[in-house]
């Protein structure tokens, strides 16, 4: 208080007027104002250039042979902590989207129970299925294991694969050829 109490209220100085803006010179506020306008101009037809590139890159689209078999023989050419999952898991994606089965959890015994039930496959791949989601299963859960490698698995699984795929294509070819039909 003792430094208001030397000011007196009557006694203020008076503030100093505020100090006008910077002026700009008409030219050069014009100026301004397009350069602006182009920079927002060239944002936009950036953002737009870039929006389109982005929509028109397809994805990747593969068949479910295609991408199951790359992601086995990756699995056969490297040690992956449990493997004989991982082998499980690729068939039962590509189970599911090439038998148009109802992509859920199942164990191995609904999985194979689901797949009998569409008729597409005969008895030999249905076998040579069951053997090999056994002993990925023996694999992972057993303490001595299924007593084969994972790189033998992951060899029986490609096989597999080839051979579904090429049971499921001779099945489905003449329902293609009829829905292309109708469809020109």
């Amino acid at each position: 208080m003792g430094i208001f109490a030397a000011i007196q209220p009557d006694k203020m100085p008076d503030l100093r007027p505020p100090k006008p803006a910077v002026p700009l010179e008409p030219a050069a506020s014009t100026w301004l104002m397009a350069a602006v306008f182009v920079l927002i101009l060239a944002l936009a037809l950036g953002g737009l250039v870039l929006w389109k590139k982005q929509r028109r890159a397809p994805a990747s689209l593969s068949s479910p042979e295609t991408t199951a078999l790359e992601a086995l023989e990756n699995l056969a050419h490297h040690n992956a902590p449990s493997r004989g999952l991982a082998i499980a898991r690729i068939l039962r994606v590509f189970l599911q989207s090439i038998l148009a089965l109802e992509p859920r959890e199942r164990t191995t015994p609904e999985l194979l129970n689901a797949v009998r039930s569409q008729s597409q496959l005969d008895a030999e791949p249905l076998a040579l299925l069951e053997n090999l989601l056994r002993d990925c299963d023996r694999m992972e859960y057993s303490p001595h294991g299924a007593g084969r490698s994972s790189g033998d698995l992951a060899e029986r699984a490609i096989d597999l694969v080839k051979q579904i795929a090429a049971r499921c294509k001779t099945v489905s070819s003449p329902k293609n050829s009829g829905a292309e039909d109708s469809a020109s």
